[in-house]
């Protein structure tokens, strides 16, 4: 994509190009309130099992009306100088904490409270700061949920919780499948369930033609490919890398989504929407305005638009990790804390392909994945922040032995996936649409039949989505960024 035009809180792109401009403004107010002290614990301090499962009506408010903060861009010149090791006076940051009640406000104060203290910061403390900086609530994390409850209060991070919580559908088709392979590998073993899918694969392949599309069959599918990783792969070995795991991990994805036309793409591929956010920070605060890349991805989901002269362009609709298993926790706390930065900078891009879509809950689903094990994270707007959430209570995961295999039949790791394939399939379906009708717009635009222009700008999204994602500067006269030396 060429042709990219940046300024304070705004990503906009040429028309004939696929990005979507919006020219939003920023208003901060600047007050003083009273300080008080962060904290940190190691403990569970609340999540969705202390939650109850009654789930309540939808909660877009907060005891009342909410006054959207301002951004919080206006604290990125500061961090561009502590992450480059700069003198940096913080005595004037008291003066924009503000005294609202928005999500934005509240994390605004956090934010400052923890750029005063950088210096003493670990590395994934500095990367969940990066995550507030952006405008973006991490719920996931453990040890910080303390931070968010003296951030926001109990009662409004339980309303985070009930109000996002998503229902996983159960498939009639896949549990009447799934309780016949349970009774067949509890009778026969994994050899007798082989003989059964096998069977199974048989009878669809000979009544049907549109195989593609057949759920059942991708399921028999994804269990033929499990029990071959079942039976002649060693999952113990204790130099397994990445890619082993990637290897599995993409292949069932690559049967759930067959004949989807959702493209999957491995190997450290670069993030183009925080490429552009990326951009937008650099040409504002930083010293680089040229070679700047996006955030590197271990996987990606995305589909194909083309701009008005047909030329095709691949955007992103969720982004996954991939670590191996003997990855330590800080290190998956940094990369996870990186990841939902990429997948908000990707929810704010789909937005940006539809600007007309005020009522919809446009959401994405993050990976985070330790060697075989794993969970789909939901990327949604609440109020005027960005939060990250479980989709469901339990982990994801893929068999490594036959012990494995009947658990994965008794958990609901297929209906997650399910899920999850559905969704993304949804949202697919959704921004190829807005795309075509946006590229209409623009083409009736070139008339006109009166002195108003046909080509308005969209209504704003009410509360406003944070726009700007912050990722660390990058260093000069190197391709890496401080991101590798401070996450």
């Amino acid at each position: 994509m060429d042709n990219i035009y940046m300024n304070k809180s705004t990503l906009m792109v040429n028309s004939n190009n696929i990005c979507y401009f919006n020219n939003q403004s920023s208003n901060s107010e600047e007050s003083k309130i009273e300080d008080s002290e962060l904290s940190r614990t190691s403990s569970v301090a609340i999540s969705p099992r202390n939650i109850p499962s009654q789930t309540q009506a939808f909660k877009r408010t907060y005891e009342g009306n909410i006054v959207p903060g301002g951004n919080l861009d206006c604290l990125y010149p500061y961090m561009y100088q502590l992450f480059k090791g700069q003198k940096v006076d913080l005595s004037d940051l008291d003066s924009k904490i503000e005294t609202g009640n928005s999500l934005i406000s509240c994390i605004k104060t956090v934010c400052i409270r923890m750029m005063k203290k950088f210096e003493s910061l670990g590395k994934e403390d500095r990367s969940y700061l990066n995550v507030l900086l952006s405008g973006c609530i991490n719920t996931l994390t453990v040890s910080h949920q303390l931070t968010l409850i003296n951030m926001m209060g109990v009662e409004r991070l339980q309303n985070i919780y009930e109000s996002e919580r998503e229902l996983i559908d159960k498939n009639d088709g896949w549990y009447l499948l799934k309780d016949n392979m349970k009774q067949v590998l509890k009778d026969g073993g994994m050899t007798k369930l082989r003989c059964f899918v096998t069977e199974e694969r048989l009878k669809i392949y000979q009544r049907e033609t549109n195989h593609d599309e057949n759920l059942k069959l991708k399921i028999l599918d994804v269990f033929e490919y499990i029990f071959n990783m079942v039976q002649y792969k060693d999952w113990r070995r204790s130099n397994l890398s990445e890619e082993d795991y990637c290897l599995y991990w993409k292949t069932v994805f690559g049967i759930m989504f067959r004949g989807k036309d959702v493209l999957m793409r491995q190997g450290e591929q670069c993030s183009l929407a925080s490429k552009f956010q990326r951009q937008a920070n650099e040409v504002e605060f930083g010293d680089i305005s040229s070679n700047v890349m996006g955030r590197r991805l271990d996987f990606s989901f995305g589909c194909t638009l083309y701009d008005d002269k047909n030329k095709p362009s691949m955007i992103d609709i969720c982004s996954a990790e991939i670590k191996p298993e003997n990855t330590g926790n800080d290190i998956k706390n940094i990369q996870l804390n990186k990841n939902i930065r990429v997948n908000k900078a990707i929810l704010y891009l789909l937005l940006q392909h539809m600007p007309n879509n005020q009522k919809e809950r446009i959401y994405t689903i993050g990976i985070d994945m330790a060697g075989l094990q794993g969970y789909f994270y939901k990327v949604v707007q609440y109020e005027d922040a960005v939060v990250a959430l479980k989709l469901a209570e339990d982990d994801i995961f893929l068999p490594s032995d036959e012990d494995d295999l009947h658990e994965f039949l008794s958990c609901d790791a297929m209906d997650q996936l399910i899920f999850f394939v559905n969704h993304i399939c949804s949202l697919k379906s959704s921004v190829k649409k807005a795309s075509k009708v946006f590229k209409r717009t623009r083409a009736t635009a070139n008339t006109t039949s009166g002195i108003q222009s046909r080509m308005q700008s969209p209504p704003r999204r009410n509360p406003p989505f944070p726009s700007s994602t912050f990722f660390t500067p990058k260093r000069v006269n190197t391709k890496m960024d401080y991101d590798l030396i401070s996450e």
